[in-house]
């Protein structure tokens, strides 16, 4: 009798293989939902970075916004103008106790502690600077264990060596303003400069800056002559 050989059992022990179709749905499936979320993230991630921009926009508007003010000219209660007559005005330093006088046409301009009076002339707008005269006054603190001859000096050494000059001394000169004795230099920049120092009690000096650019001959020299000359302290 012919012996026929064993075969191998096929049954549960044997692997099915996978349809690609299915693979290939799975993965598309899987590349669906990972590109669906990965897109919903950037969305969220983009609005909430411009929720955040927005609203940095409408804080920064809303500091920077102009108020009813911001174009109003301040006034000190303490510097006055007052009219004097014969086209003239009177600038009166409540604070510091001095008053001057100034023609109508002149603008004011600052405060107690820096006030300007100023005239711009009808060629003003070219340049160089030319064509006009501006007055300008400042208090200042001496510091402590200065005296007021060593600050005049050392402010006219500051003058002479920002035009390269040598401070010899030589054109620093008293003078007497408001029966007030004190000290004057040329501080030349641009156009004709020149600077005075006059002490304000122990503590304090004002000091005076003239400025004159008069190439059309209109006399300003002679109407900065006449303010410092109406120049009173209390």
């Amino acid at each position: 009798m012919e012996q026929v050989p064993p075969t191998k059992d096929t049954g549960s022990t044997s692997k099915k293989k996978l349809d690609p179709k299915k693979i290939f749905s799975i993965a598309t499936i899987l590349g669906t939902f990972l590109t669906l979320g990965g897109t919903i993230y950037l969305y969220k991630n983009a609005r909430d970075q411009l929720t955040h921009c927005n609203n940095m926009l409408t804080q920064l508007e809303q500091d920077t916004a102009p108020t009813t003010t911001i174009n109003e000219p301040k006034v000190d209660p303490q510097l006055q103008k007052t009219e004097f007559g014969e086209g003239k005005v009177k600038i009166t330093n409540l604070l510091w106790q001095f008053e001057l006088v100034a023609p109508a046409t002149y603008n004011l301009i600052g405060d107690t502690n820096n006030f300007s009076v100023s005239f711009d002339g009808p060629n003003s707008g070219s340049a160089p600077p030319q064509d006009l005269v501006n007055v300008n006054f400042q208090i200042h603190k001496l510091d402590e264990n200065e005296t007021f001859y060593e600050k005049v000096k050392a402010e006219y050494t500051l003058s002479k060596k920002a035009r390269g000059e040598t401070a010899d001394y030589k054109d620093l000169t008293n003078i007497t303003i408001g029966e007030v004795a004190g000290y004057t230099y040329p501080c030349w920049f641009l156009v004709r400069q020149d600077c005075a120092y006059l002490p304000l009690g122990s503590d304090n000096y004002l000091s005076i800056l003239t400025t004159i650019s008069d190439d059309y001959q209109r006399g300003y020299s002679q109407e900065i002559d006449q303010i410092l000359s109406t120049l009173k302290f209390y």
